[in-house]
């Protein structure tokens, strides 16, 4: 429910930017066609709720796992002074890594490490605000995830992985250097969920639904450039 009303909540910040935009001072450059290219990286916090573990030292290994890295990219195009069509991709990545840990129906693993990896790419509805040195750009849009979980046990790699359907949302503040180049911070947000994995040639249903979102916080740079 908190994730719905997250992304209604970006929803409603794209639906009436455009009556800010409106009031914005637009420079006449700005009215132009533009491409824009942003790439940034930052710190991503998975949603989704770690489940009780029996060892301490796995339910530690879970909680260090909601936290990552991003690799952050979008490509756009604005066909007018307020709207735009795009393309976001982003990467996150969590790492986590323990000693003598108790695996139920395994026993004691002397050397555990995991590694879950989230892919989103997909198309977006762009809406940005434009003034003189700031501007605000917001985007929604939808596409795969792709997730993969890499397990380590002793020197055993396993990996499982998940393709489903996901949402994104974004909104950014960015600050112009120039004409063709700024510099900002963006909030962004996937929904998705799966409830199978595939480990080799086998498919394994999980217990419960498990859910790949992931809140994002980035900073990047843009280049414009401008018909």
């Amino acid at each position: 429910m908190k994730k719905t009303l997250f992304l209604t909540g970006f929803m409603c910040i794209i639906m009436i930017e455009p009556i800010f935009a409106q009031q914005s001072v637009i420079s006449e450059s700005s009215v132009d066609k533009v491409f824009r290219v942003a790439i940034g990286g930052g710190y991503g916090r998975q949603m989704g709720k770690p489940e009780k573990q029996s060892d301490p030292k796995i339910e530690q290994l879970s909680k260090d796992l909601m936290n990552g890295f991003v690799l952050d990219v979008d490509a756009q195009y604005f066909f007018s002074s307020v709207w735009g069509i795009g393309i976001n991709a982003n990467y996150v990545q969590a790492n986590a890594e323990a000693n003598d840990v108790t695996i139920s129906n395994v026993g004691v693993i002397d050397y555990y490490r995991e590694s879950p990896v989230y892919l989103y790419a997909g198309p977006a509805l762009v809406s940005r605000s434009e003034g003189t040195k700031f501007s605000m750009i917001a985007s929604i849009g939808a596409g795969p995830i792709f997730y993969t979980d890499r397990v380590y046990l002793n020197s055993i790699q396993m990996n499982g992985k998940a393709t489903t359907f996901g949402l994104n949302a974004g909104i950014s503040g960015e600050y112009k250097i120039n004409n063709k180049m700024g510099a900002g911070i963006k909030a962004s947000y996937n929904i998705g969920s799966i409830k199978s994995l595939t480990v080799g040639n086998q498919t394994v249903d999980l217990a419960s639904t498990q859910s790949v979102s992931n809140l994002m916080f980035t900073l990047y740079l843009s280049m414009y450039g401008r018909k």
